[in-house]
């Protein structure tokens, strides 16, 4: 986009969500935007090196898909649901300013919980959501799933079945997992008898893979090449996923991302939803969430105790009380569950969205996403957090409107896992000796001194995920900036 022959420059509709990416450099003479950045660094005008400021918040908090700043100096990441139309040389003079065209409004409100509002509410989100996989089924080549053996999937699979019986399709549907049962040290990231269960009562073909140990190494590396950006962890479950798919006739797959983060699917939204709950229904909530595996009790009487302060003392008091007791108070805690919902949504989805979508790519597979269909996200939004959190249920509305449609145990299902990885058994086991050597031998991580304490921290009780930040910085760094290391993008 050669700037001195144009005089306005417009880029319009970014999707939503931030599905797929765009990214962009300045250079004196260009505007330089591409889907991927590998395209943007192939450029002849095009002088990146690392961005040190974001490795280092990466190391510290993880990968961030949703702010502009990439890993990459002056290559930056248009902003989702935006639009840009200017004049060149404003463009020179200021950089992109992007107009936000779409935004989700949250329903804050305390809302309690009624039966036939729930009934209803339950209805209308089947009913968009039926529709949505319905129009992602829109294709002229073959379409299947990807399956975990959890509610969201589950439901996105009970969908297409529904859509193409009506159609009179009678070729199966063909779904796709990641598994981990040859061995007992990874048998707590297993999911396989949720996806064959399932697979038996929808009668879908089940097509499973199990990452391979032996494999994980030159696997990992091709998946840092397509994610560009360093990615948060492993990634092996999605990454051979997608591979399986790959390897087969399908071509399109829609999963079930963005579900828990609009119907408060993780336990982590608790924290907020005692903060916040009418002082009555807090004694019935805390002993049906109590035996729920995962759900930490403290937490939940921290957040108790939260609620009963928070309606007697001022915000900046509330604060100042909580800081002297040595917590480290986020006063986030006390926003309404709605309102972390949205932020969720727009923030730390992005994220999943972001590997789903360079993972399917990288294997030639397009993925779709029925939760992150507008329409229901708006109606979601205006959902009172009371239908979403009940009764010792997350993602209760969901459960709701599926009940009688899927197996009570996939419906009903009590423990969360979402598409884990062995990562602590992988990174403190027999990859261990592979990660330290990899970032001990960095000099990137030794110039952001980084990484010199890993032997040390390996050792400890400290999550592996840390340290595989680490390892995928490393692998990263070599992967772009050293002439000696490229990676093939085929897999």
């Amino acid at each position: 986009y050669p700037l001195r022959r144009q005089r306005q420059m417009c880029i319009r509709d970014r999707d939503r969500f931030g599905e797929k990416p765009l990214y962009y450099c300045i250079t004196k003479e260009k505007f330089i935007f591409a889907s991927e950045i590998k395209a943007i660094l192939a450029h002849s005008e095009v002088v990146s090196a690392p961005n040190i400021s974001y490795c280092t918040e990466y190391i510290k908090d993880g990968p961030k898909e949703y702010i502009k700043e990439t890993a990459f100096e002056n290559i930056y990441r248009f902003a989702h649901a935006s639009y840009v139309e200017m004049p060149i040389s404003e463009l020179r003079r200021s950089g992109i300013q992007e107009v936000r065209y779409w935004v989700c409004i949250p329903n804050a409100s305390e809302e309690r919980y009624d039966e036939h509002k729930a009934r209803s509410y339950a209805e209308k989100y089947y009913e968009l959501l039926s529709d949505a996989v319905r129009l992602r089924l829109r294709a002229d080549v073959k379409v299947g799933a990807a399956l975990s053996g959890g509610l969201d999937s589950s439901t996105i699979v009970y969908m297409i079945n529904e859509h193409l019986s009506s159609q009179g399709v009678s070729e199966k549907l063909e779904t796709f997992s990641s598994i981990y049962k040859s061995s007992e040290a990874t048998k707590d990231c297993d999911e396989s008898g949720y996806i064959n269960d399932l697979s038996v009562f929808l009668n879908v073909r089940s097509n499973q893979t199990e990452p391979q140990l032996s494999e994980i190494i030159a696997e990992h590396k091709k998946m840092i090449y397509a994610m560009e950006n360093p990615a948060v962890g492993p990634n092996m479950g999605g990454w051979y996923t997608f591979k399986l798919i790959g390897s087969s006739e399908v071509t399109i797959n829609l999963d079930g991302h963005g579900a828990d983060e609009q119907l408060a699917g993780y336990f982590i939204y608790l924290w907020r939803y005692f903060a916040n709950l009418p002082l009555s229904e807090v004694a019935r909530e805390y002993r049906a969430f109590a035996g729920v595996p995962g759900v930490s009790r403290m937490k939940m009487l921290l957040s108790i105790g939260l609620n009963v302060l928070r309606r007697i003392l001022p915000a900046k008091v509330l604060k100042i009380l909580t800081d002297r007791i040595g917590m480290k108070y986020n006063m986030s805690i006390l926003e309404p569950v709605n309102n972390i919902l949205t932020e969720s949504t727009m923030t730390g989805l992005v994220n999943l969205i972001h590997y789903g979508d360079s993972q399917s790519m990288a294997h030639s597979i397009e993925s779709r996403l029925p939760f992150l269909d507008h329409r229901l996200a708006e109606f979601l939004a205006s959902v009172p957090a009371a239908y979403k959190i009940h009764n010792g249920w997350t993602k209760y509305l969901a459960r709701l409107a599926m009940d009688k449609k899927l197996p009570d145990s996939i419906t009903w299902r009590k423990d969360k896992m979402g598409w884990p990885d062995p990562t602590e058994y992988w990174f403190k086991g027999p990859l261990k000796e592979w990660l330290c050597q990899e970032v001990e031998n960095s000099s990137f991580l030794r110039d952001m001194r980084a990484g010199h304490d890993v032997r040390r921290r390996i050792e400890s009780r400290e999550p592996a995920i840390n340290l595989v930040r680490l390892l995928n910085l490393s692998i990263w760094h070599k992967t772009f900036f050293s002439s000696s290391v490229r990676v093939s993008g085929n897999s």
